[in-house]
């Protein structure tokens, strides 16, 4: 079982391979100006695991059963909650909504 820290990494490149932007000093990922975060630890009794959250609250969890995660199923649900957000919020679309002044992406 690989640490949380190599499972970030992993998670990382597999979402960026896929378009999502890492936002910089924490595992959330950007799609039209909406940061999602992520979730992503080992423990002996849930083997690896990454949650998808909305708002502290755990949308969708995934779980690594025969040695790989489903890294699209992880990207859609980003995108989706993204998706919501914008439909609730009336997103403009403007560069200048990126809500809530956090660090701006990195690509890593």
């Amino acid at each position: 079982m690989g640490s949380r820290q190599e499972l970030e990494a992993l998670l990382t490149n597999q979402l960026r391979l896929r378009g999502l932007a890492r936002v910089e000093d924490r595992l959330a990922f950007v799609y039209k100006d909406q940061m999602v975060t992520l979730k992503a630890n080992a423990t002996i009794y849930r083997g690896r695991f990454i949650d998808v959250l909305e708002r502290g609250h755990i949308v969708r969890e995934f779980r690594c059963g025969d040695g790989c995660f489903d890294w699209d199923a992880i990207a859609s649900t980003i995108v989706n909650v993204a998706e919501r957000r914008v439909q609730s919020n009336g997103w403009n679309g403007n560069a200048d909504s990126f809500a809530s002044g956090l660090p701006i992406p990195c690509f890593l």
